[in-house]
């Protein structure tokens, strides 16, 4: 696992919104490899349950050459470039999370399917 981090992009007032994540798009853009089997989080993404994910993700492994990337957007969220781009789109809720808690509740789900996949007993 590789965690990168992606500085937001400065919101200044009176600036396009579209602007902004055309910047921040980019940014992102160029941390991306070919290959990579990119799964944008939004909250309107297909929402799996732990079990769906775990399963998800063992499927995923055996036929992706690539990485699997999540990419979870800043303040103002992702491009529609981003989504468009993206092989699978993720929701963790259909509530707005903020980033920081995305990426805790991302990591906590991917623990979960890794160990539904083990068969350990921490998912129960």
């Amino acid at each position: 696992m590789e965690w990168i981090e992606i500085k937001s992009a400065k919101i200044k007032k009176g600036q396009p919104e579209a602007k902004i994540l055309a910047t921040e798009s980019r940014a992102i853009s160029q941390k991306l490899a070919p290959r990579d089997y990119l799964v944008p989080l939004h909250s309107t993404g297909h929402p799996f349950n732990s079990e769906e994910l775990a399963a998800w993700l063992n499927k995923l492994s055996t036929r992706t050459g690539g990485w699997i990337t999540f990419v979870i957007g800043g303040p103002l969220g992702l491009s529609q470039d981003l989504l468009d781009r993206g092989h699978k789109i993720l929701s963790l809720s259909r509530l707005t999370l903020t980033h920081e808690m995305s990426r805790l509740v991302l990591l906590e789900q991917l623990y979960r399917a890794l160990t539904i996949l083990r068969g350990e007993k921490y998912h129960k």
